[in-house]
């Protein structure tokens, strides 16, 4: 009988008390941020410019990455060949750059048409026929058949060594190179996302803190009356979150505009090259991850305060 009455008078779990409580929490949470409603924009606002600076740098980063990613395809190395060079030589360097293992496509510009290229695309018609002499030498074009940079690197190696060759430039050299400095650029702002999710941290666990301060003689009657640590700390960790996801939609929000603001200068600027490139924002999926983020780092920034400040609170 004493088992059984034990049984009977031991609290059971009911799903629609627990939801309940987290309602009330929910509700609770909302009247912290409107309760103040100039300090719980700003505060945001400051969240959102935190998170927008990591995001909108990876986001641009993404977009130059891709535009560039077409353009390692391409690349070609120029063969300049000596000024003075004669038929025979030019004829007996195109039969060496057939035998050569990496070698795809070659193309022959002559001094003439390269005069006749550099005059088209420069405007100084006049004074180019003004010269005496065509200054320009010939080139080969080639395409390498890997791509990889070792191997264009040694096969710009194996071309200098034949006669008559003055120089041998990688065309497409500058996209590698700016490929690395994306690259590293990217892992900076990996670094910086850190730090700044750190600030985020700090700016919603002092926003908490203020607030746990407003409610403090209100937290000590509830421990009076019995309520539980879990009780009480719920209400601030839905403030909590709800800063960070406030934040984080504000942070998408602003990125997609900011991306269509840059889109009608870019279209201009690719109209001068002939080329057409769009703008990416954020997928869904990267929406996603970072309302997720958001509110994860509200989540645990109000948590981590709470914590340590209702173990301080007593009722007396």
């Amino acid at each position: 009988m004493t088992s059984s009455a034990q049984r009977q008078n031991k609290p059971r779990f009911s799903l629609r008390v627990y939801f309940s409580h987290h309602k009330h929490a929910w509700k609770h949470g909302l009247r912290q941020l409107s309760k103040n409603p100039l300090a719980s924009i700003l505060t945001i606002a400051v969240i959102s410019i935190t998170l927008l600076l990591p995001t909108g740098l990876l986001t641009v980063l993404t977009n130059l990455q891709q535009a560039t990613h077409d353009w390692n395809k391409g690349t070609t190395l120029s063969i300049y060949m000596t000024p003075d060079a004669t038929s025979a030589q030019f004829s007996y360097v195109q039969q060496a750059l057939s035998n050569v293992s990496n070698v795809g496509n070659i193309k022959y510009i002559s001094p003439d048409q390269g005069l006749a290229q550099f005059s088209k695309q420069s405007g100084l018609t006049n004074v180019i026929q003004s010269l005496d002499s065509n200054p320009l030498p010939g080139v080969f074009k080639i395409t390498p058949i890997n791509q990889a940079t070792p191997a264009v690197n040694l096969l710009r190696s194996q071309l200098l060594a034949l006669p008559n060759i003055t120089d041998v430039k990688i065309d497409m050299l500058w996209v590698k190179r700016l490929n690395a400095i994306i690259k590293l650029l990217q892992q900076f702002t990996y670094g910086l996302a850190i730090v700044l999710a750190l600030a985020v941290l700090l700016i919603i666990g002092n926003t908490i803190r203020m607030n746990i301060q407003t409610y403090h003689q209100e937290i000590e009657v509830m421990k009076l009356v019995g309520a539980s640590n879990r009780f009480i700390r719920r209400p601030f960790l839905y403030s909590g979150l709800l800063y960070g996801l406030s934040a984080a939609i504000f942070c998408a929000v602003t990125l997609d505009f900011f991306m269509l603001w840059l889109q009608g200068p870019l279209n201009k600027l690719t109209e001068l090259y002939s080329t057409q490139f769009a703008l990416d924002g954020l997928s869904i999926s990267q929406t996603l991850l970072l309302i997720m983020a958001g509110c994860l780092l509200g989540y645990i920034g109000s948590w981590l305060v709470v914590d340590k400040y209702l173990r301080r609170i007593s009722p007396h």
